[in-house]
């Protein structure tokens, strides 16, 4: 996967609210190099306390006992808008229930069957590692 075409900004055309409720998410990635994308969203501050199962006998953080809640929806399937010469463009409509939302997006690569990379604010990081 061409990591250099990955592409997408947060309050541009990439990310925008389409009225008082609803928002429109896209994602470009190089022509032909996803076959899927998926969208994790929810409210940046719903957050749950770990099973016991989930922690370590060492857990004492917040970080460590807690994990952030997504949408229960979440993962949502984007779709693959249009695509030009060199770049797919996917898009996706979602209602956040409060007016804020935190979003990172699962991207699975030709030829494989879960995804391989995951595309966050801060860049892609290898799920295969």
């Amino acid at each position: 996967m061409n990591r250099h075409a990955l592409h997408h900004e947060a309050k541009s055309k990439y990310a925008y609210a389409i009225d008082q409720d609803t928002l429109h998410i896209r994602l470009r990635t190089g022509k032909d190099d996803a076959k899927q994308v998926r969208l994790i969203w929810g409210d940046p501050f719903n957050w749950r306390r770990r099973s016991k199962q989930e922690q370590s006998k060492n857990d004492e953080e917040f970080s460590e006992t807690h994990v952030w809640a997504h949408a229960p929806e979440a993962p949502m399937e984007m779709h693959k808008d249009y695509s030009d010469a060199d770049f797919d463009y996917w898009f996706i409509e979602i209602t956040p229930e409060f007016k804020r939302t935190r979003y990172a997006f699962l991207i699975t690569e030709n030829g494989n069957d879960a995804p391989s990379i995951f595309y966050g604010a801060h860049g892609p990081v290898d799920m295969n590692i």
